[in-house]
């Protein structure tokens, strides 16, 4: 994957428009059959345009990371997305959403991490297994270790006492963490966990 240093400031809580239109940047249909950029959505002119260039005619993703401000494009997009991205933040304004194709990720665990959770089982069978739905209080992904090391998960859950949670859980090596987040980054972690467990037939 390409690295490039992201130019302009991003929101949150404009992520959340983006997300869903990441997931449906990946499920192979033509631009005519799935538009990402809903022209309403924008308030500055050419901004509309800028979206198609990159998330429909290339359907061209990327990941935003909020720690060192850098973007990374997926492997299909074409070198111009850069210089697409860049135009598009420069001439944002604070009413215009995000690159609805670029991802932010959620704070309680990497990609890398949400794909590695799972994937064990006995005799070939695999006991991965997803739970809730979009806009539930808890949404979770299971599965055990492929390497023996035991359970594994990632969820979100809504906890009455302790507010909004994001956990994740990876057997081996042992590593555990729980992050009390804003609802923006709950729904932001709930969205991850969905995409991956459609990725996987769940």
């Amino acid at each position: 994957m390409k690295t490039k240093g992201y130019f302009g400031l991003l929101s949150i809580t404009m992520a959340l428009l983006a997300l869903p239109a990441a997931v449906e940047a990946r499920d192979g249909l033509t631009p005519a059959e799935n538009p990402l950029c809903n022209e309403a959505d924008f308030v500055t002119p050419g901004l509309y345009g800028l979206c198609v260039a990159m998330c429909e005619a290339q359907q061209c993703g990327a990941e935003y990371d909020p720690v060192t401000k850098t973007i990374k494009f997926d492997d299909n997009c074409k070198p111009s997305a850069e210089q697409i991205l860049a135009n598009y933040n420069r001439k944002a304004g604070p009413d215009d959403p995000q690159m609805p194709c670029v991802r932010i990720p959620c704070p309680c665990w990497t990609e890398t991490e949400l794909d590695n959770i799972g994937g064990g089982g006995i005799n070939g069978t695999n006991f991965d297994s997803c739970l809730g739905q979009e806009g539930d209080s808890f949404a979770g992904l299971f599965g055990m270790s492929d390497n023996g090391g035991g359970a594994e998960w990632a969820y979100t859950s809504d906890d009455p006492a302790m507010g909004l949670l994001c956990t994740s859980m990876e057997a081996t090596p042992s590593n555990s963490r729980t992050l009390t987040v804003s609802p923006d980054e709950f729904t932001i972690c709930q969205q991850s966990v969905m995409r991956e467990c459609v990725s996987r037939g769940k």
